[in-house]
Formats: structure tokens, C-alpha cells, sequence
């Protein structure tokens, strides 16, 4: 008997939402010594919406899109199927900064949305909305917090009490609720298989191919498990496994939360069961339970999260977790305490404790996008778009011919504005090509907190700075 393929991807590895589908046609690898104009590392949904972008705005180059494993068996098509616009919301930052998240995911979310209509994505995808539900009237205050915090954001939701919740649910279980009506729901696992089949034609996806080393310069030179790969160009987009690889150590520390899906409700189970043929619901406290009936009448429940950076998990812990998930669920669904939970798994979340994301170079040749604390699908799809700022509208016309998404005439528009509500509040990083007081005090002006200001032009002049800014916006001013 020949020996396992050590690459091969492993379905009993795998969640619910991947085992579902149909079984793929046979990986492409990196094989040999290659080289590309732009690698992308990852292919989760940050990654697919970089690769995405990179082919439209350069369709004569080569961009190759790395994955370890295959389209939708990562983390990106693990998780429980949410796209949410609002928990990203966090009452130790201020308003302004809770507004401009918001923005951001709403745009990211918007965008998503747009790919998958267009190419006619199947995915469940469902504008249906959640709940943030807890139960007992001593956590009301949690969901009373998160009110304030979308009155602040501007962001719409409802409040449910008693049986308005069970009417939704089913269950009697949750004494309030928060209805955030924005939610989209979805097949993860879905949604990033069909995003990766319809990517631009100069975008290559080379999947089983998981990266073993990374060594900046020029070019960058990365090493996979059969080949390696030589590129001007390298984006991560590989969350927790980042530190793997060199980067970001200390900065990240994953978590792994998990789930199980269970069978198809039968069509007496379906009439027997109260509430909403649809329906998902988040915890309104930290480490409490995940669930959805789902489009396909599947229930998911997810719950217990522990330190950890492989999703890979043994056959004695996932019986324990099996068992777990089927009594938690049978106390909110009696009727269902017997209910086969077809699969169980694990998946691992990018966790900062700032509760920042990560965008930028981290050395010559090697940038990142990621680490968006568990609630990444929306943002991290719109985390890479390109604005250009000139006077000359020939520059402007030049830039759009080479790819810009948005152009700004700073002559005839207010820069500083346009630019913060293209981003939802300001640009997470701003090089300047001119180098004057003028440019510098736009960029220094409309870079977000936590982003970072690049000087590359020569043109000259003074600033005055004032110098609490560095440390309350964290900002990063630097030459090169």
C-alpha cells in the first residue's frame, strides 16, 4: 500500500461547510523553481480578494495565489458563516474610530456581496440578519453596551425581549436580544471555493502548496513544499500562521474555536421545531455559544475556544467536543438531544491584542493584511485598494490607467475629506512622492490611527509636528 500523500488534503480535517460540497479536481502545486510579478500567500478571504484586485489592476502580469491546503478548507471557510458589520465595535477606542471601522466593513461587505452576484457565487448566501442574544436578565447590561456602541457607529438594530426572541429562535432559552439586520449569512466554505474559480484569468491558484520559508529582499524568494517561487512582490495573507514563517512574532497569538454541523432536519423535525425556517445567533457575553439553522435546515453550534495554532484536532478531543456541543444544544432544544452532529472541527483565529488589524510591509518586498480578531471577512476583502492624490489631471488620468481604484484632484476637491470617506475614516498607510509642507500635512492629516506615513520625495521644506500625536495615534513617520 502506497504511503498518504503528506500534502493531500484531509477531509476528516476538514468543517462541516467543506465536506458538504463536492469533492474538487485534483490541485495544481507549486512544482520546481518559478517566478511571478505578485504572490499572494493564503488563499482565506483577505487573500482572494487581494489576488482579485491584483489581476484587475494588472492583467498582463503574473500573480500566483498560494494555498496550503485548498480554496475554503483554511480558516476562512471554518468559521460560522457570518459576515457581520458590527463587532468590530470596541468601547475602549473612541467614536470616530469605531465610526471609521464601521465604514470600512460596510464598503468590504458591499464589495463581497458585488463578486458573488456578479459571478453567480453558490453559497447560501442570506441577507437575513442576527441576533446577539444573552440569557438571564444579569447580562442585559452587556447588550445594552452594545446599543450605545452602534447609537455612536450609526449602525440600525432592534431590541428583542422574551418571545419576541423565541419567536425567531425557537426556544425560550434567551431572555433579550440585540437584531443587527445588516448580517449576511452564508456557506464559508462555499463562498471561498467560488471566489477562488472566478478569479481574473492572470491569477493562478496553486493550492497544496503549503510555504515553508520566506526570505525578503529582491526579489523575495519563498519556499514551498516541492518548489520554490521568486517575486518582486509578496502579500501575507495567512493570519496565525504568520509567526511561521518569521513575521509578526509577538504581535499575534491564535485562538481555536469550535464547531459541528449536524445532519439535515427531517421534514417532521422541520414542522416540529418552532421559529423561523432561518435563523443565526451570537453570544452577547464572551465565550458563549454560536448557533444557526441554516438555509439547508443544518444547525451548527459552535463553542469552546482554548489556546491553539493548528485546527488540526485528535480523535479523542472531538468526540469530547461532540458530546459537549450535542448536551449545550439540547438544553436550549430538547427535541433535539439525539440530533447526529455529522462533523466537528476546529478552526484558528488571528488574535492582536490591540485589537487592531495588520497592513503594511514588514520587510523589503513582503507585505501583510490580516489579524482582524475573528470578524475579518467583510474588512479584510476591502483592505487593499489604492487612492491617488495629484493636481494635474493627466497624472490622475495616468494613475487610473495604471490600476488606481479612486483619484482625488486636490485643486478642485477637499483631499483630506474625499480621502476619509473612501476609507471610512482615514488610509491605513500614505506615501508621499512630493515631500512638501503641503503633502506632508495632507498625509500626516489622513493617515488612520495605527497607519503610517511615507516620505519618498525630495521637494523639501520644514513641518511643525505636534508631538502627542505620535503616541495617541500611534503613527509611524518614516523615509525611504
Amino acid at each position: 500500500m502506497a504511503p498518504r500523500d503528506p500534502l493531500l488534503t484531509d477531509p476528516s480535517q476538514g468543517s462541516g461547510w467543506y465536506t458538504m460540497l463536492p469533492d474538487p479536481p485534483p490541485a495544481t502545486r507549486l512544482v520546481g523553481d518559478q517566478t511571478a510579478d505578485w504572490v499572494v500567500a493564503g488563499a482565506g478571504v483577505t487573500g482572494l480578494g487581494a489576488a482579485r484586485r491584483l489581476g484587475e489592476l494588472f492583467p498582463d502580469a503574473r500573480v500566483v495565489l498560494l494555498e496550503a491546503f485548498r480554496a475554503g478548507y483554511g480558516t476562512s471557510g471554518r468559521n460560522a458563516g457570518f459576515i457581520i458589520d458590527t463587532p468590530h465595535l470596541t468601547e475602549g477606542l473612541d467614536q470616530a474610530h469605531n465610526q471609521r471601522v464601521s465604514r470600512i466593513v460596510r464598503a468590504g461587505r458591499k464589495q463581497l456581496e458585488s463578486v458573488v452576484r456578479d459571478h453567480q457565487i453558490e453559497c447560501e448566501w442570506s441577507e437575513i440578519g442576527h441576533l446577539h442574544a444573552v440569557v438571564g436578565t444579569r447580562f442585559t447590561h452587556a447588550l445594552e453596551n452594545t446599543c450605545r456602541l452602534f447609537d455612536q457607529s450609526g449602525d440600525d438594530y432592534q431590541w428583542l425581549e422574551g418571545d419576541a426572541v423565541a419567536e425567531i429562535v425557537g426556544t425560550n432559552h434567551y431572555s433579550a436580544a440585540v437584531r443587527v439586520p445588516s448580517t449576511v449569512l452564508m456557506n464559508p466554505a462555499a463562498m471561498c471555493r467560488g471566489l477562488a474559480a472566478t478569479l481574473p484569468a492572470n491569477i493562478e491558484v496553486i493550492e497544496e502548496s503549503p510555504v515553508t520559508r520566506v526570505t525578503p529582499g529582491a526579489p523575495v524568494r519563498i519556499e514551498c513544499a516541492q518548489g520554490t517561487i521568486t517575486t518582486p512582490n509578496l502579500l501575507l495573507t495567512t493570519n496565525a500562521y504568520t509567526a511561521a514563517l518569521g513575521f509578526l512574532e509577538g504581535e499575534t497569538f491564535p485562538m481555536l474555536a469550535c464547531a459541528s454541523l449536524s445532519r439535515p432536519l427531517t421534514e417532521s423535525e422541520q414542522a416540529a421545531m418552532p421559529g423561523a425556517r432561518e435563523w443565526a445567533l451570537t453570544p452577547g457575553v464572551s465565550m458563549g455559544s454560536t448557533l444557526r439553522r441554516t438555509r439547508g435546515q443544518r444547525i451548527l453550534f459552535r463553542n469552546v475556544v482554548r489556546h491553539a495554532g493548528d485546527f488540526r484536532i485528535d480523535d479523542g478531543f472531538r468526540r469530547r467536543l461532540r458530546n459537549a456541543h450535542r448536551k449545550r444544544l439540547a438544553k436550549r432544544f430538547p427535541a433535539f438531544a439525539d440530533l447526529e452532529l455529522e462533523q466537528t472541527w476546529g478552526g484558528v483565529i488571528c488574535m492582536t491584542r490591540n485589537k487592531q488589524g495588520v497592513f503594511g510591509r514588514l520587510a523589503p518586498g513582503v507585505f501583510a493584511s490580516g489579524a482582524y480578531n475573528g470578524v475579518g471577512i467583510a474588512r479584510g476583502y476591502l483592505d487593499h485598494e489604492l487612492i491617488v492624490v495629484d493636481i494635474e489631471e493627466s497624472r490622475l488620468e495616468a494613475a487610473r490607467q495604471s490600476g488606481a481604484a479612486h483619484t482625488v484632484n486636490s485643486k478642485t476637491a477637499d483631499a483630506a475629506e474625499r480621502i476619509r470617506e473612501l476609507t471610512g475614516g482615514g488610509a491605513g498607510a500614505v506615501v508621499d512622492f512630493v515631500g512638501s509642507p503641503a503633502t506632508a500635512a495632507l498625509g500626516i492629516e489622513v493617515v488612520r490611527k495605527g497607519g503610517k506615513y511615507i516620505v519618498v520625495g525630495l521637494y523639501g521644506g520644514e513641518i511643525t509636528l505636534s508631538l502627542p500625536l505620535l503616541p495617541l495615534r500611534h503613527l509611524s513617520i518614516r523615509g525611504t
